[in-house]
């Protein structure tokens, strides 16, 4: 395997064995976010091709860092005692900004429309986190 493709794989098992980063989600929403950070995880490591090993642990550190931030912040939206639109869109620009980190200029931030949206229907996925899971992964990745 090249030093790349190592990379990668090493990229995403750091998030697959991280099982705090689900904990609490049942098995389909966690399933949902592990598929989207093992996604950042290995979006972040393939950028690096051409770096040596420690110019590639120093592009790759903060943004990993970043994924793992944005799954725990989406977890714990998802699993909050319903609120109020505002504290959720407060929530749902948290999450954005640790997007933002993990995309770099490929990311394009949602409007303040599109975060209110996602936070009124906070009650709604409760009920089916997976499906907010999916939804949030749409609007925030490029």
């Amino acid at each position: 395997m090249d030093e790349l493709a190592e990379r990668v794989k090493r990229a995403a098992q750091s998030i697959l064995e991280n099982e705090r980063l689900t904990s609490g989600l049942d098995d389909d929403a966690a399933q949902c976010l592990l598929e989207w950070g093992v996604a950042c995880a290995e979006r972040v490591a393939s950028e690096t091709a051409g770096m040596s090993a420690s110019e590639a642990e120093e592009a790759m550190s903060p943004r990993l860092r970043a994924t793992r931030r944005l799954m725990r912040r989406v977890r714990r939206w998802l699993m909050a005692p319903l609120r109020d639109a505002q504290t959720s869109a407060a929530a749902l620009a948290e999450i954005a900004a640790q997007a933002a980190l993990i995309y770099g200029s490929a990311f394009a931030p949602p409007d303040e429309r599109q975060l209110q949206g996602m936070a009124r229907l906070h009650a709604e996925y409760v009920r089916r986190p997976a499906e907010a899971i999916a939804r949030l992964r749409a609007l925030l990745e490029p």
